[in-house]
Protein backbone atom coordinates (compact mmCIF):
# COMPACT_ATOMS: atom_id res chain seq x y z
CA UNK A 1 0.00 0.00 0.00
CA UNK A 2 1.07 3.59 -0.56
CA UNK A 3 3.36 4.78 2.17
CA UNK A 4 4.12 1.28 3.52
CA UNK A 5 7.39 -0.59 3.08
CA UNK A 6 8.69 -4.06 3.81
CA UNK A 7 12.29 -5.31 3.65
CA UNK A 8 12.94 -8.15 1.20
CA UNK A 9 14.79 -11.03 2.91
CA UNK A 10 14.59 -13.53 0.06
CA UNK A 11 17.44 -16.04 -0.53
CA UNK A 12 18.65 -18.29 -3.34
CA UNK A 13 20.34 -21.63 -2.69
CA UNK A 14 22.39 -23.44 -5.32
CA UNK A 15 22.22 -27.22 -5.45
CA UNK A 16 25.94 -27.26 -4.54
CA UNK A 17 28.46 -24.64 -3.51
CA UNK A 18 30.93 -25.86 -6.12
CA UNK A 19 31.61 -24.87 -9.71
CA UNK A 20 30.04 -27.41 -12.07
CA UNK A 21 32.16 -27.89 -15.18
CA UNK A 22 31.11 -29.43 -18.44
CA UNK A 23 33.99 -29.83 -20.89
CA UNK A 24 35.93 -27.34 -18.80
CA UNK A 25 33.19 -24.67 -18.85
CA UNK A 26 31.09 -23.64 -15.81
CA UNK A 27 27.51 -24.75 -16.40
CA UNK A 28 24.05 -24.40 -14.83
CA UNK A 29 22.85 -26.03 -11.67
CA UNK A 30 19.45 -25.92 -9.98
CA UNK A 31 18.65 -22.98 -7.73
CA UNK A 32 15.92 -22.86 -5.09
CA UNK A 33 14.55 -19.41 -4.23
CA UNK A 34 12.93 -18.67 -0.91
CA UNK A 35 10.93 -15.45 -1.15
CA UNK A 36 10.42 -13.74 2.18
CA UNK A 37 10.14 -10.31 3.79
CA UNK A 38 10.37 -8.61 7.13
CA UNK A 39 6.80 -8.47 8.48
CA UNK A 40 7.47 -5.70 10.89
CA UNK A 41 5.83 -5.55 14.31
CA UNK A 42 2.59 -4.49 15.89
CA UNK A 43 -0.81 -4.38 14.31
CA UNK A 44 0.62 -4.05 10.78
CA UNK A 45 2.59 -7.31 10.96
CA UNK A 46 -0.35 -9.35 9.72
CA UNK A 47 -1.22 -7.16 6.76
CA UNK A 48 0.79 -9.00 4.06
CA UNK A 49 1.34 -12.67 3.20
CA UNK A 50 3.07 -14.53 0.34
CA UNK A 51 1.33 -17.94 0.48
CA UNK A 52 -2.36 -17.92 1.28
CA UNK A 53 -2.47 -21.72 1.25
CA UNK A 54 0.10 -22.00 4.00
CA UNK A 55 -0.46 -21.68 7.70
CA UNK A 56 1.44 -20.02 10.50
CA UNK A 57 4.68 -18.28 9.71
CA UNK A 58 4.94 -20.17 6.41
CA UNK A 59 2.38 -17.72 5.02
CA UNK A 60 5.10 -15.05 4.99
CA UNK A 61 7.55 -16.91 2.73
CA UNK A 62 7.32 -18.95 -0.46
CA UNK A 63 9.70 -21.48 -2.00
CA UNK A 64 10.16 -21.27 -5.78
CA UNK A 65 11.94 -23.81 -7.98
CA UNK A 66 10.47 -22.82 -11.33
CA UNK A 67 10.15 -19.58 -13.21
CA UNK A 68 6.98 -18.07 -14.65
CA UNK A 69 7.13 -20.42 -17.61
CA UNK A 70 7.41 -23.47 -15.39
CA UNK A 71 11.08 -24.13 -16.15
CA UNK A 72 13.49 -25.11 -13.39
CA UNK A 73 15.29 -22.09 -11.95
CA UNK A 74 19.03 -22.39 -12.45
CA UNK A 75 22.26 -20.47 -11.92
CA UNK A 76 25.96 -20.69 -12.66
CA UNK A 77 28.80 -20.49 -10.12
CA UNK A 78 32.06 -19.36 -11.73
CA UNK A 79 35.55 -19.93 -10.28
CA UNK A 80 36.88 -17.25 -7.91
CA UNK A 81 40.01 -15.55 -9.33
CA UNK A 82 42.91 -15.97 -6.90
CA UNK A 83 46.59 -15.08 -7.04
CA UNK A 84 49.33 -17.31 -5.63
CA UNK A 85 52.26 -15.46 -4.11
CA UNK A 86 55.76 -16.81 -3.70
CA UNK A 87 58.54 -16.07 -1.26
CA UNK A 88 61.42 -13.96 -2.57
CA UNK A 89 64.25 -16.18 -3.79
CA UNK A 90 67.98 -15.84 -4.34
CA UNK A 91 70.76 -17.88 -5.85
CA UNK A 92 74.42 -17.54 -6.78
CA UNK A 93 75.00 -16.99 -10.51
CA UNK A 94 75.28 -20.37 -12.23
CA UNK A 95 74.98 -19.46 -15.91
CA UNK A 96 71.28 -20.40 -16.09
CA UNK A 97 67.99 -18.61 -15.40
CA UNK A 98 66.50 -21.67 -13.67
CA UNK A 99 64.96 -21.23 -10.21
CA UNK A 100 64.53 -24.39 -8.14
CA UNK A 101 63.34 -22.68 -4.93
CA UNK A 102 59.55 -22.82 -5.38
CA UNK A 103 57.70 -21.94 -2.18
CA UNK A 104 54.18 -20.44 -2.19
CA UNK A 105 53.68 -18.25 0.89
CA UNK A 106 50.32 -16.52 0.43
CA UNK A 107 46.97 -16.83 -1.38
CA UNK A 108 44.45 -14.20 -2.46
CA UNK A 109 44.50 -10.42 -2.61
CA UNK A 110 41.45 -9.44 -0.51
CA UNK A 111 40.03 -10.29 2.89
CA UNK A 112 37.05 -11.97 1.16
CA UNK A 113 39.39 -14.13 -0.91
CA UNK A 114 41.27 -15.22 2.19
CA UNK A 115 38.07 -15.98 4.11
CA UNK A 116 36.67 -18.15 1.31
CA UNK A 117 39.97 -19.98 0.90
CA UNK A 118 40.22 -20.61 4.61
CA UNK A 119 36.65 -21.92 4.72
CA UNK A 120 37.59 -24.35 1.96
CA UNK A 121 40.75 -25.43 3.78
CA UNK A 122 43.06 -24.03 1.10
CA UNK A 123 46.52 -22.82 2.14
CA UNK A 124 49.72 -21.75 0.41
CA UNK A 125 51.75 -24.33 2.31
CA UNK A 126 49.67 -27.13 0.74
CA UNK A 127 50.71 -26.17 -2.80
CA UNK A 128 53.21 -28.66 -4.16
CA UNK A 129 56.11 -27.57 -6.35
CA UNK A 130 55.59 -30.68 -8.48
CA UNK A 131 54.77 -29.64 -12.03
CA UNK A 132 55.71 -26.00 -11.46
CA UNK A 133 58.73 -24.58 -13.30
CA UNK A 134 60.40 -21.27 -12.57
CA UNK A 135 63.00 -18.94 -14.04
CA UNK A 136 64.60 -15.57 -13.39
CA UNK A 137 64.05 -12.69 -15.79
CA UNK A 138 62.74 -9.16 -16.26
CA UNK A 139 59.17 -7.91 -16.61
CA UNK A 140 55.91 -9.81 -16.13
CA UNK A 141 53.27 -11.49 -18.28
CA UNK A 142 53.76 -10.75 -21.99
CA UNK A 143 56.79 -8.55 -21.29
CA UNK A 144 58.69 -11.17 -19.30
CA UNK A 145 62.11 -12.05 -20.71
CA UNK A 146 64.46 -14.64 -19.25
CA UNK A 147 67.64 -13.21 -17.69
CA UNK A 148 70.40 -15.38 -16.22
CA UNK A 149 72.63 -12.52 -15.11
CA UNK A 150 73.37 -11.24 -11.62
CA UNK A 151 71.06 -8.55 -10.25
CA UNK A 152 67.53 -7.98 -8.96
CA UNK A 153 65.11 -9.98 -11.09
CA UNK A 154 61.47 -10.87 -11.59
CA UNK A 155 60.77 -14.58 -11.15
CA UNK A 156 58.21 -16.39 -13.29
CA UNK A 157 56.33 -19.48 -12.05
CA UNK A 158 54.57 -21.64 -14.66
CA UNK A 159 52.12 -24.49 -14.11
CA UNK A 160 49.72 -22.95 -11.57
CA UNK A 161 46.44 -23.50 -13.45
CA UNK A 162 44.17 -25.78 -11.44
CA UNK A 163 46.51 -25.86 -8.44
CA UNK A 164 43.62 -24.93 -6.10
CA UNK A 165 40.96 -27.06 -7.77
CA UNK A 166 38.01 -26.19 -9.97
CA UNK A 167 36.45 -23.64 -7.60
CA UNK A 168 39.34 -21.19 -8.10
CA UNK A 169 40.77 -19.56 -11.20
CA UNK A 170 44.56 -19.26 -10.91
CA UNK A 171 46.50 -17.88 -13.85
CA UNK A 172 48.94 -20.50 -15.11
CA UNK A 173 51.77 -17.96 -14.75
CA UNK A 174 52.44 -16.09 -11.55
CA UNK A 175 55.30 -13.70 -10.74
CA UNK A 176 57.49 -12.97 -7.75
CA UNK A 177 60.85 -11.39 -6.96
CA UNK A 178 64.36 -12.75 -6.80
CA UNK A 179 68.05 -11.91 -6.79
CA UNK A 180 70.97 -13.55 -8.54
CA UNK A 181 74.17 -12.75 -6.67
CA UNK A 182 77.63 -12.61 -8.21
CA UNK A 183 79.69 -15.80 -8.22
CA UNK A 184 83.10 -15.70 -6.59
CA UNK A 185 86.25 -16.80 -8.36
CA UNK A 186 88.55 -18.13 -5.67
CA UNK A 187 92.16 -17.43 -6.67
CA UNK A 188 93.63 -20.18 -4.49
CA UNK A 189 94.42 -22.20 -7.62
CA UNK A 190 96.12 -19.38 -9.55
CA UNK A 191 99.85 -19.77 -10.17
CA UNK A 192 102.56 -17.43 -11.42
CA UNK A 193 105.12 -19.30 -13.54
CA UNK A 194 108.39 -18.48 -15.21
CA UNK A 195 108.88 -18.69 -18.96
CA UNK A 196 110.09 -22.30 -18.56
CA UNK A 197 106.90 -23.28 -16.73
CA UNK A 198 108.35 -23.56 -13.22
CA UNK A 199 106.90 -21.69 -10.26
CA UNK A 200 108.11 -18.09 -10.07
CA UNK A 201 109.34 -18.14 -6.47
CA UNK A 202 109.50 -14.77 -4.74
CA UNK A 203 112.66 -14.07 -2.79
CA UNK A 204 114.98 -11.15 -2.18
CA UNK A 205 117.37 -9.69 0.34
CA UNK A 206 115.76 -7.08 2.59
CA UNK A 207 116.03 -3.70 0.84
CA UNK A 208 113.43 -1.57 2.62
CA UNK A 209 110.80 -1.84 -0.15
CA UNK A 210 107.75 -4.06 -0.61
CA UNK A 211 108.41 -4.76 -4.31
CA UNK A 212 108.86 -8.29 -5.63
CA UNK A 213 110.12 -8.22 -9.22
CA UNK A 214 108.66 -10.68 -11.72
CA UNK A 215 111.06 -12.69 -13.86
CA UNK A 216 111.07 -12.05 -17.61
CA UNK A 217 108.36 -14.03 -19.41
CA UNK A 218 106.34 -14.69 -16.25
CA UNK A 219 102.74 -15.75 -16.88
CA UNK A 220 99.57 -16.45 -14.94
CA UNK A 221 98.05 -19.94 -14.92
CA UNK A 222 94.39 -19.87 -13.95
CA UNK A 223 92.13 -22.64 -12.64
CA UNK A 224 89.13 -23.67 -14.72
CA UNK A 225 87.17 -26.06 -12.48
CA UNK A 226 84.14 -24.96 -10.48
CA UNK A 227 83.67 -25.91 -6.85
CA UNK A 228 80.39 -25.31 -5.03
CA UNK A 229 79.42 -21.71 -5.69
CA UNK A 230 82.86 -20.62 -6.89
CA UNK A 231 84.64 -20.73 -10.25
CA UNK A 232 83.72 -19.91 -13.83
CA UNK A 233 80.58 -21.78 -14.94
CA UNK A 234 80.26 -23.85 -18.11
CA UNK A 235 78.22 -21.15 -19.87
CA UNK A 236 81.19 -18.76 -19.65
CA UNK A 237 83.93 -21.27 -20.39
CA UNK A 238 86.52 -19.77 -22.73
CA UNK A 239 85.00 -16.29 -22.51
CA UNK A 240 86.97 -15.02 -19.50
CA UNK A 241 90.75 -14.81 -19.24
CA UNK A 242 93.21 -13.47 -16.67
CA UNK A 243 96.67 -12.08 -17.31
CA UNK A 244 99.35 -10.34 -15.29
CA UNK A 245 99.02 -6.58 -15.67
CA UNK A 246 101.53 -5.28 -18.22
CA UNK A 247 104.53 -3.60 -16.64
CA UNK A 248 103.48 -4.55 -13.11
CA UNK A 249 105.43 -6.30 -10.40
CA UNK A 250 104.54 -8.19 -7.27
CA UNK A 251 104.68 -6.83 -3.76
CA UNK A 252 104.86 -8.32 -0.30
CA UNK A 253 101.80 -8.16 1.96
CA UNK A 254 100.69 -9.01 5.47
CA UNK A 255 97.23 -10.30 4.43
CA UNK A 256 95.84 -12.70 1.86
CA UNK A 257 94.03 -10.02 -0.14
CA UNK A 258 97.14 -7.89 -0.60
CA UNK A 259 95.60 -4.89 1.12
CA UNK A 260 98.44 -4.34 3.60
CA UNK A 261 101.74 -3.99 1.81
CA UNK A 262 104.91 -4.40 3.84
CA UNK A 263 108.68 -4.18 3.45
CA UNK A 264 109.40 -6.00 6.72
CA UNK A 265 110.63 -9.59 6.87
CA UNK A 266 108.51 -10.39 9.91
CA UNK A 267 105.29 -9.31 8.18
CA UNK A 268 105.84 -10.50 4.61
CA UNK A 269 103.59 -13.56 4.64
CA UNK A 270 102.23 -13.24 1.09
CA UNK A 271 103.16 -11.92 -2.35
CA UNK A 272 100.50 -10.07 -4.36
CA UNK A 273 100.26 -9.53 -8.12
CA UNK A 274 98.08 -7.13 -10.09
CA UNK A 275 96.10 -8.86 -12.81
CA UNK A 276 93.70 -7.99 -15.61
CA UNK A 277 90.44 -9.89 -16.10
CA UNK A 278 88.88 -9.62 -19.55
CA UNK A 279 86.18 -11.21 -21.68
CA UNK A 280 85.81 -11.78 -25.40
CA UNK A 281 82.00 -11.60 -25.02
CA UNK A 282 81.64 -7.81 -24.96
CA UNK A 283 77.91 -8.01 -25.73
CA UNK A 284 76.90 -10.08 -22.72
CA UNK A 285 79.84 -9.17 -20.46
CA UNK A 286 79.99 -12.25 -18.21
CA UNK A 287 82.53 -10.50 -15.97
CA UNK A 288 79.62 -8.61 -14.40
CA UNK A 289 78.44 -11.91 -12.91
CA UNK A 290 81.57 -12.54 -10.84
CA UNK A 291 83.55 -11.26 -7.90
CA UNK A 292 87.24 -12.03 -7.61
CA UNK A 293 89.44 -12.81 -4.63
CA UNK A 294 88.79 -14.09 -1.13
CA UNK A 295 85.40 -13.78 0.57
CA UNK A 296 86.41 -10.31 1.83
CA UNK A 297 88.17 -9.05 -1.32
CA UNK A 298 86.97 -5.98 -3.24
CA UNK A 299 84.36 -6.73 -5.92
CA UNK A 300 85.79 -6.47 -9.43
CA UNK A 301 83.73 -4.32 -11.79
CA UNK A 302 84.20 -3.33 -15.41
CA UNK A 303 85.08 0.30 -16.05
CA UNK A 304 85.33 0.53 -19.84
CA UNK A 305 85.65 -1.46 -23.07
CA UNK A 306 88.96 -1.77 -24.84
CA UNK A 307 88.55 -1.41 -28.63
CA UNK A 308 92.21 -1.97 -29.47
CA UNK A 309 91.77 -5.74 -29.53
CA UNK A 310 90.15 -7.91 -32.18
CA UNK A 311 87.50 -8.76 -31.26
CA UNK A 312 86.91 -5.94 -28.75
CA UNK A 313 87.26 -7.15 -25.16
CA UNK A 314 85.83 -5.85 -21.92
CA UNK A 315 88.55 -5.60 -19.31
CA UNK A 316 89.27 -4.44 -15.80
CA UNK A 317 91.43 -1.33 -15.74
CA UNK A 318 93.51 0.43 -13.12
CA UNK A 319 90.66 2.85 -12.42
CA UNK A 320 89.32 0.43 -9.82
CA UNK A 321 91.05 -1.83 -7.26
CA UNK A 322 92.49 -4.88 -8.94
CA UNK A 323 92.22 -8.27 -7.25
CA UNK A 324 95.46 -9.57 -5.80
CA UNK A 325 96.36 -13.19 -6.37
CA UNK A 326 98.67 -14.37 -3.61
CA UNK A 327 101.27 -17.05 -3.23
CA UNK A 328 101.91 -18.33 0.30
CA UNK A 329 105.44 -17.75 1.47
CA UNK A 330 107.35 -19.84 4.03
CA UNK A 331 110.24 -18.54 6.13
CA UNK A 332 113.89 -19.43 5.69
CA UNK A 333 117.02 -18.03 7.25
CA UNK A 334 120.55 -17.93 5.92
CA UNK A 335 123.70 -17.00 7.86
CA UNK A 336 125.65 -15.71 4.87
CA UNK A 337 126.55 -12.06 5.35
CA UNK A 338 123.98 -9.79 3.69
CA UNK A 339 121.40 -12.58 3.22
CA UNK A 340 120.09 -12.92 6.72
CA UNK A 341 116.52 -11.73 6.10
CA UNK A 342 115.29 -13.77 3.17
CA UNK A 343 111.88 -15.35 2.54
CA UNK A 344 111.26 -17.66 -0.38
CA UNK A 345 107.93 -18.67 -1.89
CA UNK A 346 107.86 -22.46 -2.03
CA UNK A 347 104.19 -23.10 -2.77
CA UNK A 348 101.78 -21.25 -5.11
CA UNK A 349 98.92 -21.33 -2.61
CA UNK A 350 96.97 -18.09 -2.41
CA UNK A 351 94.59 -18.68 0.46
CA UNK A 352 96.28 -21.01 2.87
CA UNK A 353 95.34 -20.35 6.45
CA UNK A 354 98.64 -21.66 7.88
CA UNK A 355 101.02 -18.82 8.57
CA UNK A 356 104.80 -19.07 8.96
CA UNK A 357 106.59 -17.90 12.08
CA UNK A 358 108.46 -14.58 11.73
CA UNK A 359 112.22 -14.69 11.49
CA UNK A 360 114.12 -13.76 14.64
CA UNK A 361 115.54 -10.26 14.66
CA UNK A 362 119.18 -9.73 13.76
Amino acid sequence: MTGETRTNTSTADYATKNVILVSGTPTKQNVTYTASFDRGTGVASEDYILDAAATGTNRYQKTLTTDSSGAQTTGIITPRPVTVKFADVTKVYDGTAINTDITANDLGDTAVDKAVLQDDGKSASAISATGITSRYGDGTAASFAENRNAGSRAVEYVGLAGVLGTNYAVDNKQYGKGTITRRRIDPSGFKVRKADGTIANASKVYDGTDISDLPSGASLVTPTATSGNTGIVAHDAGKITFTLKDGSHGYFSRDEDGNNRTSHVSEAHYVAYDIVAQTSDATNNPLSNYTFGSTTATTLKISKMSTTQTPPMLQQTGLLPLPRFMRRRTASRRSTTGLRHIRTATAPLWRTRTRSSPLPAG
